[in-house]
Parts: structure tokens; C-alpha cells; sequence
């Protein structure tokens, strides 16, 4: 077994680290750095600006010229491309000034000018240029120049040089204008064309021609004028891709009196028919007595105990409102007989206008013959404001101490999402912000004597307003008004705060839209001519106390209206009757 060599001493290391110290430095077996390769000289190159012209032009220089032209001249060229301009016309007739100019817009580019040239050799024939064609391409072989080829023969040489820069190009995309040509031998026309060559004798001399009332049909127009300067302003075209409906199927109908056959989309559940339930005008002299055909054809679809019911119901009562019907079922019921439409369509009609208009109707039932129908009749506001949103947005700043918490009277009433009483207005309980309510299904102690009131029932009906006088059925939807969007507000209004309606001319639009309720009706609005007057609005709280009470007197029973006048007659300060 071989032994280790001795360890060197450390005197012996120190010398050996002296003798490294005193050694003299010799070349290194390191190769220096390669110096940087040489870079090619750069240099700037020139601009140009570009214009796509929709035309074609020749290198001659004439065709180069007349093309500026159209353009507007070599100064408008300089003027778009210099000053920042947005568009450039093109005018394919100059001289024409009737004819409206094609736009190009100026818009930034990042192009290149590239100088292309191209020597081609003569065609002598078929033998001296193919041998042409191997000494051309040799020759361009030892000149560094590319060639192009194609099935073994040189097709000719070219070279490709960049010349400059393109930050600016007018492009043509839009359309073309509408285009109109006047009679030459106009005297307008003529007067346009003097005034472009500041012809001061003609323009002296110019006058007006009676015209010439030629009505012959489909001749053209004898009057002077001249066309506008743009005919549409409409300069991209819009891909519609327009598509028919999935569920749109090629129906045809064949005329029985002429035998044509026409054919046109129609969506495939209306084929079959409407589900739908009828409807009828209020100019219609009778009324369903039964469903059409195609609903008839339907009650396959129909639950049995649900039309039971649905019957019931319009025995108990001949006209509904949808959302009053509906609350008489349960939520799952009440969803089957919205989905299911034939249901209703089974035991019930609807008219497409008047005083009943959107109710159902029981079939074989005629309101229009039955003074007992007013109750019947629907009071419709449309919320436009969209009050319930911003009354949310109050309640919610109120809570959170940020608004006005002032408001120290009764509070609103909010129902539940799945309330079924929401199609009855007691003026106190807020349901939706729809506003639709049968007569019948109000029970607010101000309108209640107001509906029942005999004195105000027409002899024979009206398509707006029912059974009522006009007066009293607006004095109703006025009181409804105002108390449904100040529920939407947040507010609910006492009896007294109605009082201003019933004076004499206070069914006006100032009185029945949604204000503050207070002493600011006794305030002069900017719509009124003069202010109520105290003594009037206690009249008329009065009238309200002896409806409401049933009690009469000797003007008890009286309608505001005559009491207004009485008292228009002994002072002077009264309002203008609706």
C-alpha cells in the first residue's frame, strides 16, 4: 500500500509565497477583447405625404396635373397636409359646380416610399431570349441585383431602393354624395354660373321669372331652386346582417277572391293562432259570447279545476283586472294561468279601447249596457319619473342620517313582494309603482263617496269616461293621483290636503300633479291666475266632510262647481272653472 507524500512545512510555504511576490509579471495566456464590429453610416431620410387617388393615372405629366386639379390645386394639397387639415375633396368635375365633392380624410401613416425599376428585354424571338435571358442573368448575378425566375427563365431584373418616409395619406373610404344636375339653360343656373366668373352685366341684368305652373303629374318640377350642398350626410355604409328570426318559418296565404298567393315570414306559435283572449272596439255593437277556434282548439293545454275556478269567479263578478284576478290564486296557480294563456282566453274578453280598456270581461256581458259596470271601470297613471326609485333612495339617505328627518307624519305602508291584496288603493299602503285600479277595488274613505255618488251617473256611456260625468270622473283620478305618487314619495297625504281639487277650477294640470302637500297652496302658482282663497278651501274641505258623512243642508248636496259660482258672484277672486 502506497504512502502519502510529507506535507510541505510552513517556512516553506512563506518562501514559496515570496518568491511568487518578487517574480516579474509575463504575458497573459488571455486573448483581448474583439473590438466592436462597424456600424453603417446613417442618414436621415426626406417625408413625403400620400394621396390613395380612386382614379386611374398615367405617368405623363398631364395626367399627373389634372388629377391635382380635382384635388383643388396643388396649394389646397399643401394647405390639408401642412395645417393639420382633416379633409381633402376630390372633385371629379371641376368645372361643375353643381356636382358634390368626393371626401378624403387625412389620417397618420407609418409607410415607406420604396423606388422600384424594372429592365425588361426586347422579345426578339424564342431562341435569342432564352440565350438573352442566361447572359442578363448572369450579368445581374455579378451586379448584386435580384431576378425573378419562373419555370427556368428570367422573367426580367429589378431593383428596389427606399426613398422616404410617409407620415401623412389621404385615403377615400367614404361614399360618394347623391348627385343632381340642373338644366343648363336655366336662368338660375345661368345667374350660378356668372356669379363663379364675377360676370357684372349678367348679375345687373338678372331678374326673377314668373313660373310656370305646369301640374302635370309625374313631369318634373317647374320651381327655381337650386340643389343643396349635400345631399346625406350619411358617408359609411351600415352592415346590417340583417337575419331572420330562428322560429320564423315561410308562410303563404292564397287570396279566395283572386287566387294570388302570397307568401311572408311569420313566426310559427302564430300560425296555429293567437292564445290570446278576444278583443273588441268600443264602436262594436255586440260582444263574445264564446272563444275563437284556435283557443277552443287549445283547452287540451288547460288545467280543469283552474278554469272551474276561473268561472267561479266571473259569475261572482263580470270584469276584472288582470292583476286583481290573478290575486285570487295562490302563487303557483297564478303562475300557471299566466304561462298557460288559453285559461283566460276560455272565459273572458277584453276591449282594445274606452273605459274598460285592458279589463276582462265575462262573455256574453255588455258594460255599456249596464250602469252597475262603472265600478267596474280602471283609473291608469303612468309613472314617468320613476317615483318609487327615487322615494327608495330618500328612505335609504334618511336611515343612514344623511336627509331631512322632519317628516313627522303617518308613514307609508310598504307591502310585501308576494302581498295579494295589491291591486286595492286604500291611500295609505304603497304596492308597486304601477297605478292601475279598478273603482271597486278602491277603498280610501275620500273616493269611496265619490264612486258612489248616484247625481254623477251619465244616461248613456262615454268611451272615456264610463258611466261618469266628465267632472266627477276626473275629480276621481285626481284624488288618485295625487295620493299614489306622494305614496311614492314617501308621503301620505290626509283628506284636507285634497281640498284645492274640489274648488272650481282646481282640476287643473298645476293642481293635479305631485307637489308638497301644506300651506303652499295658498301660495299664487306661476301657472295660476290668482291664489285660493282661505274661505274657498274651507268650502270646500265642508264639501268634502258632507260626502263623506252623508249629511245635506241647503247647499249640501250641491255640486262644488255651482257653489263656485255663487261665491265667483259675490267676490272677485275666484279661479277660472276647468
Amino acid at each position: 500500500m502506497s504512502s502519502s507524500p510529507p506535507l510541505p512545512s510552513p517556512a516553506e510555504l512563506l518562501d514559496q509565497s515570496n518568491n511568487v511576490e518578487q517574480a516579474e509579471p509575463g504575458p497573459s495566456s488571455v486573448p483581448p477583447p474583439l473590438p466592436p464590429p462597424p456600424q453603417p453610416a446613417r442618414t436621415k431620410l426626406p417625408t413625403y405625404n400620400s394621396i390613395e387617388y380612386p382614379g386611374y393615372i398615367s405617368p405623363n405629366p398631364t395626367s399627373v396635373n389634372r388629377a391635382i386639379h380635382t384635388l383643388g390645386g396643388q396649394k389646397e394639397v399643401s394647405k390639408s397636409f401642412a395645417e393639420g387639415g382633416k379633409i381633402l375633396e376630390l372633385r371629379l368635375q371641376p368645372d361643375n359646380p353643381f356636382a358634390h365633392p368626393v371626401t378624403g380624410d387625412v389620417v397618420g401613416t407609418n409607410k415607406l416610399l420604396v423606388k422600384v425599376v424594372v429592365r425588361r428585354r426586347k422579345q426578339v424571338d424564342r431562341m435569342d431570349e432564352t440565350e438573352d435571358g442566361e447572359n442578363e442573368a448572369g450579368q445581374s448575378g455579378d451586379k448584386g441585383k435580384g431576378k425573378e425566375q419562373g419555370d427556368g427563365e428570367s422573367e426580367g431584373t429589378y431593383s428596389a431602393e427606399v426613398m422616404g418616409l410617409i407620415p401623412k395619406t389621404v385615403r377615400f373610404r367614404s361614399m360618394a354624395d347623391f348627385q343632381y344636375q340642373p338644366d343648363e339653360d336655366d336662368y338660375v343656373v345661368q345667374m350660378r354660373r356668372a356669379m363663379d366668373k364675377l360676370d357684372v352685366d349678367a348679375i345687373r341684368s338678372f331678374e326673377f321669372k314668373p313660373l310656370q305652373e305646369n301640374y302635370e303629374e309625374g313631369g318634373k318640377s317647374q320651381l327655381q331652386l337650386i340643389p343643396p350642398p349635400l345631399f346625406s350626410r350619411q358617408g359609411i355604409s351600415q352592415h346590417y346582417n340583417l337575419k331572420q328570426n330562428p322560429m320564423s318559418v315561410i308562410h303563404s296565404t292564397i287570396d279566395p277572391r283572386t287566387g294570388e298567393e302570397t307568401r311572408r315570414y311569420i313566426h310559427k306559435h302564430r300560425i296555429k293562432g293567437s292564445l290570446a283572449p278576444a278583443a273588441i272596439s268600443w264602436d262594436s255593437e255586440t260582444v263574445p259570447t264564446s272563444p275563437p277556434q284556435q283557443i277552443l282548439d287549445a283547452r287540451s293545454q288547460t288545467k280543469p279545476h283552474l278554469l272551474a275556478k276561473l268561472k267561479q269567479l266571473f259569475e261572482q263578478r263580470p270584469v276584472w283586472s288582470r292583476i286583481a284576478l290573478i290575486n285570487q290564486f295562490p302563487a303557483l296557480e297564478g303562475r300557471e294561468i299566466q304561462n298557460t294563456k288559453a285559461h283566460i282566453g276560455l272565459v273572458a274578453y277584453t276591449f282594445s279601447d274606452g273605459a274598460w280598456r285592458d279589463t276582462l270581461l265575462r262573455f256574453g256581458y255588455d258594460p255599456r249596457k249596464d250602469p252597475e259596470a262603472r265600478f267596474y271601470q280602471r283609473v291608469y297613471f303612468r309613472n314617468t319619473a320613476n317615483e318609487e326609485a327615487r322615494r327608495k333612495s330618500i328612505v335609504g339617505r334618511r336611515a343612514g342620517g344623511t336627509g331631512d328627518s322632519g317628516n313627522t307624519g303617518p308613514e307609508v305602508v310598504e307591502a310585501p313582494p308576494d302581498d295579494r291584496s295589491s291591486h286595492i288603493f286604500d291611500g295609505r299602503s304603497l304596492h308597486s309603482g304601477a297605478a292601475s285600479f279598478q273603482l271597486c277595488d278602491i277603498t280610501d274613505s275620500l273616493l269611496v263617496p265619490l264612486i258612489k255618488d248616484e247625481k254623477s251617473v251619465r244616461k248613456e256611456p262615454d268611451i272615456a269616461d264610463g258611466w261618469y260625468t266628465c267632472h266627477e270622473f276626473s275629480l276621481i283620478k285626481a284624488v288618485v293621483r295625487r295620493k299614489h305618487f306622494n305614496l311614492l314619495q314617501g308621503k301620505v297625504i290626509e283628506d284636507k290636503d285634497c281640498a284645492d281639487l274640489f274648488v272650481p277650477g282646481g282640476l287643473t294640470s298645476s293642481n293635479t300633479i305631485v307637489r308638497p302637500v301644506g300651506k303652499k297652496y295658498l301660495r299664487k302658482a306661476k301657472s295660476n291666475r290668482r291664489p285660493v282663497a282661505p274661505e274657498r278651501l274651507m268650502a270646500a274641505e265642508l264639501e268634502i266632510a258632507l260626502r263623506k258623512g252623508g249629511e245635506g243642508g241647503s247647499n249640501m248636496g250641491e255640486d262644488p262647481a255651482r257653489i263656485g259660482e255663487s261665491e265667483e258672484e259675490e267676490g272677485g277672486d275666484a279661479m277660472e272653472e276647468d
